[in-house]
């Protein structure tokens, strides 16, 4: 198995799209509702899939494809915190972070899975957020001692827990903030 790792921008759009359109943006909401103010209604499908690339086309949208021999194989979005106000794990003031970041969705397609491409994603997520000056990037996995919800989107504790994130606090019943610091802390 051969991996390549493509930032989303313009030019890599139509690997990201051929990755979702066989799940509909996995239910639709190709990664665009995380970028919606909260208020605002949720954005599916169609709409959601437009209103994404118009996001990534103005550079207020990114993450790492991951293409397989050549395929489309798996995705992980990374943005800067500020730009996804309508995350349920993040508050007021972490929108008011210049340096901080996210890593809030996984999506590794079927045949692809079991072959540790989540973590491959990450770690060029992490270089991807270091290379833009970032000081810290922030995870929301479902806890290790979850009573048996597992939101797969989100990555697993121990893949994050294995790449330096440090446990920060639990946001809820369901997540728990993990943080790695990076070396542009100024």
């Amino acid at each position: 198995m051969q991996f390549e790792f493509l930032e989303l921008n313009r030019d890599s759009w139509i690997w990201f799209e051929q990755l979702f359109l066989p799940t509909n943006g996995c239910d639709g909401c190709w990664c665009y509702n995380h970028h919606i103010i909260p208020g605002q209604p949720d954005v599916t499908g169609e709409d959601a899939r437009m209103a994404f690339k118009e996001l990534v086309e103005a550079g207020r949208a990114r993450g790492i494809i991951a293409l397989e021999n050549g395929e489309p194989a798996g995705w992980c979005a990374v943005d800067k915190l500020q730009e996804i106000p309508g995350h349920d794990c993040i508050n007021e003031q972490q929108l008011k972070s210049n340096d901080g970041w996210a890593v809030h969705c996984f999506y590794i397609r079927p045949p692809s899975r079991g072959k540790g491409l989540t973590r491959l994603l990450l770690e060029k997520s992490i270089k991807f957020v270091e290379s833009q000056g970032g000081a810290f990037i922030e995870a929301y996995p479902t806890p290790p001692n979850d009573s048996g919800q597992i939101l797969d989107f989100c990555g697993h504790y121990k893949i994050f827990s294995a790449c330096g994130f440090k446990e920060k606090e639990a946001v809820n019943q369901y997540y728990t903030r993990l943080t790695k610091e990076l070396g542009n802390r100024s």
